[in-house]
């Protein structure tokens, strides 16, 4: 029986892993493509962390708006990973007293925000679901485990397979608060027109906050415009630059005006409703923290830095991540081309994909069983259960060699036994 393990969950081989993070491996040692799971920083970033250069918040805002083309960055807020950024629309929407609306496309991380208050930011790694925490960049701050459930009707819309978003528009009643969507789905880098989305469910209630998760999209897609995302109707667009431009782990949720006008309900707040450090929120909305620790300044200093390289290799001009995307794109095709040559069904190929992630399925093996055998040996890719499909995803650091030694690999391995 093949072994269960979560997509989300740290490598088999955490001690490998740790030591390619860190830039300490042999090269060809470890095949990373699990860029869309996995913090692993650029060298520059690592550097940069080490020698403790610090750039403070206000730097990190004009950064992280700078990417999405967005002129104010108060309306950038930060979290320690993606989950705990996306956790300020809870209050921000006011959704106590009505409904909230999320597909079976999200990780289970950001469901759970409206199931229950908790510490989202993973300090002490018992939290299977959002990103572990990281020494280096890690906050003085012990965390808690404490839960308290809400009151929040959830409805969860079956989404993943046939991507109509006609089920979700259905789902929207005089009730709904707030519509969580993904921009670009994480089991197979499907691309949802969130504005179409925005815009349909505006219509039936002009009321509704809509929340996207660009987690794998901003970094990968090659454009991202909060503007015409908000005149769509767009109020909270959340991203990921550990899974996508090579930070150290980050959370970044850009808000509309309306929900920039409702920031205020984020004040007093006990820490288990919403951990509050310093520097998460913008300083001129004067909401206090509600526990001492703040946010590290490494965390900033990783973003600009990744941003910097992004800029200087030219896969990143203004906010078009055309040279990145690219770059992917041309790695995923050539993967393809390879997979060809196996017994294997393609799932994400075409424009409708993300350019960074490719899933398949090799046809008669246990895919999941490969998977974590291949993660035994340096290889990482993601096995998502949902769905029964291998994940492969890219980033500027692979090259074809990468995809010539991950072919040679997994023959190896299939060649081995017929139990795969």
């Amino acid at each position: 029986m093949a072994k269960k393990f979560s997509e989300d969950c740290y490598v088999v081989n955490k001690a490998l892993f740790v030591r390619y993070r860190n830039h300490r491996t042999e090269p060809g040692e470890v095949i990373d493509f699990n860029h869309a799971s996995l913090a692993r920083p650029y060298k520059e970033v690592f550097d940069a962390v080490s020698k403790k250069r610090k750039s403070f918040s206000s730097e990190a805002r004009v950064a992280a708006a700078s990417m999405v083309s967005l002129n104010d960055p108060s309306r950038v807020l930060f979290g320690r990973n993606t989950t705990e950024a996306l956790s300020f629309s809870y209050w921000i929407a006011n959704v106590e007293g009505g409904n909230v609306i999320v597909t079976d496309a999200e990780n289970e991380s950001v469901i759970r925000i409206f199931r229950e208050h908790r510490d989202h930011g993973n300090t002490n790694k018992r939290d299977g679901w959002s990103t572990h925490s990281d020494d280096i960049i890690s906050e003085d701050y012990e965390g808690f485990n404490e839960r308290k459930k809400t009151a929040i009707p959830l409805k969860t819309v079956q989404f993943l397979g046939h991507y109509n978003i006609e089920p979700i528009i259905r789902e929207v009643d005089d009730e709904t608060r707030l519509v969580v969507v993904s921009q670009v789905v994480r089991n197979d880098g499907r691309i949802i027109d969130v504005r179409r989305l925005a815009e349909e469910v505006k219509k039936k209630n002009k009321d509704v906050y809509v929340a996207v998760d660009g987690a794998q999209a901003l970094g990968n897609l090659p454009k991202v415009n909060f503007n015409e995302l908000e005149k769509a109707g767009v109020d909270f667009y959340a991203a990921t630059p550990h899974k996508t431009m090579g930070s150290y782990p980050l959370g970044i949720l850009y808000i509309s005006e309306r929900a920039k006008r409702n920031i205020r309900r984020l004040s007093g707040r006990k820490p288990i409703e919403q951990v509050m450090m310093e520097g998460m929120i913008p300083g001129e909305y004067r909401i206090a923290p509600n526990v001492e620790a703040g946010l590290n300044q490494m965390r900033y200093t990783s973003l600009v830095t990744a941003v910097r390289k992004l800029r200087k290799g030219e896969y990143l001009r203004g906010n078009d991540f055309s040279g990145k995307a690219g770059h992917v794109k041309t790695l995923k095709d050539y993967f393809i081309e390879r997979l060809r040559r196996e017994d294997a069904e393609i799932i994400s190929e075409g424009k409708e994909y993300s350019p960074a992630i490719l899933s398949f399925r090799l046809r008669g093996r246990d895919n999941s069983e490969i998977v974590y055998e291949l993660q035994k040996n340096g290889v990482f890719c993601s096995y998502i259960s949902e769905t029964d499909n291998i994940r492969v995803s890219f980033d500027i650091t692979n090259t074809k060699n990468d995809i010539d030694e991950y072919f040679r690999r997994l023959t190896a391995l299939l060649n081995e036994t017929k139990a795969f």
